[in-house]
Parts: structure tokens; C-alpha cells; sequence
């Protein structure tokens, strides 16, 4: 039986494999990744602590448009500690759903739907 998490870790895997990447290894050291990663860490602020300078880039959905850098939506500038404590539990990888909701993203529809359109005029 698989988990939620790991569904979601093959999905991603299949978004990855679609736009060309064997893994998601390779698509982090990939000239695409860097450039999304440098347009979202234009954001200075951890979105999380909102006191720290962001360093990483936390993805709280894996689709074709944000791995692809079509919709930055989905990616959240954050500080290596609060990326740390989102994406780890006494030793084991948090879900994504755990992680998205200890950096304080699950948000409703209304205020997806306002970032998208801040994004499209920004």
C-alpha cells in the first residue's frame, strides 16, 4: 500500500521525467532550477518567520507549472531553519501536506487565487 507522501514523490517524479530530468537530484543542480530559485529568493524575508534572510526555496505543490517555472505560485522563499523544521520530524522527512502546513501554507482558495493574480501583474 502506498502512502500519500509517497504518491506524491512518484508524481513529481512523473512532472520531472516529463520535462526531461531522470530525478529530482538532477533537477535541482539543473540551470532551469537556478534561475526559478534566484526569481524566488528576489523575496527576501523567510515567508515563514518573516525575520530571517531566505536561502531555500520550499515547494508546496509539485506540478508541471511550478517545476517547470511557468507559475512561481507554489514555491516559498524560506530560511534554512524554518525549511529544516517544515521538512523534518525527529529524524524522518515530513509529508508535504505536514510540511506546507508547519510553514503556514495551506491556505484558502481566495488567497491562492490573489497570489496568482499578484504574480501575473508583478
Amino acid at each position: 500500500m502506498r502512502t500519500k507522501a509517497s504518491v506524491t514523490y512518484i508524481k513529481r517524479t512523473m512532472a520531472l521525467k516529463r520535462l526531461g530530468f531522470r530525478n529530482y537530484r538532477e533537477y535541482l543542480r539543473s540551470p532551469l532550477w537556478h534561475s526559478i530559485r534566484r526569481q524566488v529568493l528576489k523575496q527576501r524575508l523567510c515567508c515563514a518567520c518573516r525575520k530571517r534572510r531566505s536561502t531555500q526555496v520550499h515547494h508546496s505543490k509539485y506540478d508541471d507549472c511550478t517545476l517547470s517555472g511557468e507559475s512561481l505560485v507554489h514555491l516559498h522563499p524560506v530560511c534554512r531553519k524554518c525549511h529544516t523544521y517544515a521538512e523534518r520530524d525527529k529524524g524522518r522527512k515530513t509529508t508535504l501536506e505536514e510540511a506546507n502546513e508547519r510553514l503556514g501554507l495551506n491556505m484558502p482558495a481566495v488567497k491562492e487565487i490573489r497570489l496568482m493574480i499578484r504574480e501575473m501583474f508583478s
